[in-house]
């Protein structure tokens, strides 16, 4: 990358981080209720805990605003980058990465509620919806559906869901069929490419793809051991342990 590159990629990725920092779910329950939703429930700032406590459409709100948060850095640092001289669609590609890497790490640490945020879960899938190859979409969603209603349990739902897309984008990468977003007439679209043969930079994003799910998988820890405790909420059920 040249320098250019990288002052173009710090730029992206501050504006990523902060954009990434409105947690909607401490905003809208302090609108909603004067509360501090990390001091209900669960104590975590997610459409999860909002959801028990507030009913499903306000869940599903911070859900939706969440994972439209995960869409747009990507995609405007994307729009921004395709139309700059000198930088081609390899350097793209590392660049979007990283900032879809700011953009979770916002939503972890958010900088505006002291660096005390959510799990990052529906940010995720706002990201893959952008980087990911299409085909994982539908496959993401019909596993972890299956996961939901077999388990009834969100977290464990969540965090396998991630690891099964990871392992799925590296099959992918080592088979030599990887998609990344790209541009042709204005038109944004996925290719589907050999990485190993005509673009060496695509195992950044096998990385990035493996750092979000050990994010995840960290941010899900205290309810990782519930779930060996066996005591974990499940779907439909109210909070009952706090934090």
């Amino acid at each position: 990358m040249s320098w250019e590159s990288i002052l173009w990629t710090f730029g992206f990725s501050i504006i990523a981080y902060l954009i990434g920092s409105i947690s909607w779910s401490i905003i809208i329950v302090k609108i909603k209720d004067n509360k501090d939703i990390r001091n209900q429930g669960s104590g975590n700032a997610g459409s999860t805990n909002v959801t028990r406590n507030y009913g499903k459409k306000i869940g599903f709100s911070v859900f939706s605003l969440d994972f439209i948060k995960g869409v747009i850095p990507p995609l405007l640092a994307f729009a921004v980058m395709k139309g700059t001289e000198g930088k081609g669609l390899h350097t793209e590609n590392i660049i979007i990465q990283i900032v879809a890497l700011s953009t979770i790490i916002g939503h972890i640490f958010p900088l505006f509620f002291k660096f005390k945020g959510g799990k990052a879960v529906a940010t995720s899938m706002g990201v893959a919806l952008t980087m990911q190859w299409p085909l994982l979409i539908p496959i993401g969603i019909i596993f972890s559906l299956i996961l939901a209603f077999t388990t009834k349990k969100i977290s464990l739902t969540s965090i396998s869901t991630v690891w099964f897309l990871t392992i799925c984008s590296v099959g992918l990468f080592l088979g030599g069929h990887y998609g990344f977003i790209g541009s042709d007439n204005d038109k944004i679209y996925f290719h589907i490419i050999s990485p190993i043969m005509h673009n060496n930079e695509l195992w950044f994003n096998v990385l990035c793809i493996i750092l979000i799910g050990i994010a995840i998988t960290i941010t899900h820890r205290k309810n990782i051991k519930r779930i060996i405790a066996g005591t974990e909420n499940t779907i439909g059920s109210k909070n009952k342990i706090k934090k």
